[in-house]
């Protein structure tokens, strides 16, 4: 799927590595606390030691209603996999300890972007 030029496209083009893409991406976060849609997602973003760096933090997950709801969560951790590939098509190293899908009380995504001279 990486390899799918669109999808690289806007990998590449992440603000949220900017003062005013991360404040973007807070006002997202902050709107997506109204979401009453199930299959949408919830989420927060905390600011790391450096702007390179946050965590977004996923309350609920639309994908892992809509595979639950459809009997195949088990397939719901591949799907994640993608989060590691798209980090990496923008040059960010990206981990997470909790997973919905594993049975955790949120996904912790951690972002750590590694600028290139």
């Amino acid at each position: 799927m990486c390899g799918n030029f669109l999808l690289k496209a806007a990998a590449k083009k992440s603000r949220a590595y900017t003062a005013k893409g991360r404040e973007l991406l807070k006002s997202q976060a902050k709107e997506s606390e109204k979401n009453t849609n199930p299959y949408s997602w919830k989420f927060s973003v905390e600011d790391g030691e450096t702007l390179n760096q946050y965590t977004a933090t996923f309350h609920t997950c639309g994908v892992c209603f809509l595979m639950t709801k459809l009997g195949l969560k088990e397939y719901i951790p591949a799907m994640c996999s993608l989060d590691y590939d798209m980090a990496a098509l923008n040059n960010t190293e990206f981990s997470r300890e909790f997973t919905l899908a594993g049975g955790g009380k949120y996904c912790d995504c951690h972002y750590n972007h590694i600028a290139i001279n």
